[in-house]
């Protein structure tokens, strides 16, 4: 075990905490970076694989992405990327298919992996797999690790993902389960209610029916009593969108991004596709 990361060497260390996708793709990005020279990039990741986070991990039933895969490249210069690497899996991909997240989590893992590869010869990828207890200031930022190894660098990002849900109040005694985790601990007799009804609810309710052949009864509750709306055949298809426009828009101010995209539909376009 590595006590100390970043201390003798004094070179210039960035440390990232979390390695989902945020902290992957900006390791992926500093490693392709031509501004950077005699740099350590510390991903410190408490998963054992990293491009996962909640989203993209590995899981007992094949949750499905929800946005077409043509639309999910992590690289805004190749917006193939990621049907080319499915394909590799799954010959037949195409690029108006809903893939498995795990896939993704499986890509985002190997666009960090040929960075890695590739990076200048004074710029280095550290992968730490531990977690983060607590970050101390200094003349560089002490990351102290629950192994009890520290970390020296002088910038950390944090990207820490969603945090657990708060407790809803009046449940004692009734066990409030992790949405993923859910199908460990349900039987065919409970009744399960589920509160939103958003995309999540979907997949928690479709694989329940699945894996445990449906539980005594499920229930949705949200507070506008909506349901998720499907998308369109044109979120998939050739539709022209003036990405230069929106993303010119976009760097100007939100509010500019806004006034683009709602003009960009108004002539009955879809908004699936902009």
């Amino acid at each position: 075990m590595m006590n100390r990361i970043g201390s003798a060497t004094g070179r210039h260390t960035i440390a990232i905490v979390g390695g989902g996708f945020c902290g992957s793709a900006l390791a992926t990005r500093l490693l392709r970076s031509t501004m950077l020279a005699e740099c350590d990039i510390v991903l410190i990741e408490r998963e054992a694989l990293v491009g996962r986070g909640v989203a993209y991990a590995r899981r007992a039933y094949p949750y499905l992405l929800n946005v077409p895969a043509g639309h999910m490249s992590a690289d805004s210069q190749r917006p193939g990327e990621f049907v080319e690497f499915a394909r590799r899996v799954l010959p037949h991909a195409q690029a108006g298919d809903f893939l498995p997240r795990a896939l993704y989590g499986d890509y985002l893992e190997q666009r960090l992996q040929r960075a890695a590869a590739e990076a200048s010869s004074g710029v280095r990828l550290v992968r730490v797999h531990d977690e983060v207890v607590a970050v101390t200031p200094g003349p560089r930022l002490r990351l102290t690790l629950r192994s009890g190894a520290q970390v020296l660098a002088n910038e950390v990002t944090l990207a820490l993902g969603n945090a657990a849900a708060a407790p809803v109040p009046g449940l004692d005694g009734i066990p409030v389960l992790d949405p993923w985790s859910a199908l460990k601990h349900v039987e065919p007799e409970h009744s399960v209610l589920l509160v939103g009804t958003g995309l999540t609810m979907v997949d928690v309710a479709v694989s329940l029916e699945t894996r445990v052949r449906g539980p005594g009864r499920l229930h949705a509750l949200s507070r506008r009593g909506l349901l998720p709306r499907a998308h369109s055949g044109s979120a998939h298809s050739a539709t022209v969108v003036d990405t230069h426009r929106l993303l010119t828009a976009g760097s100007h101010s939100v509010r500019a991004l806004t006034r683009a995209v709602r003009e960009s539909v108004a002539g009955g376009g879809d908004w699936h596709a902009v």
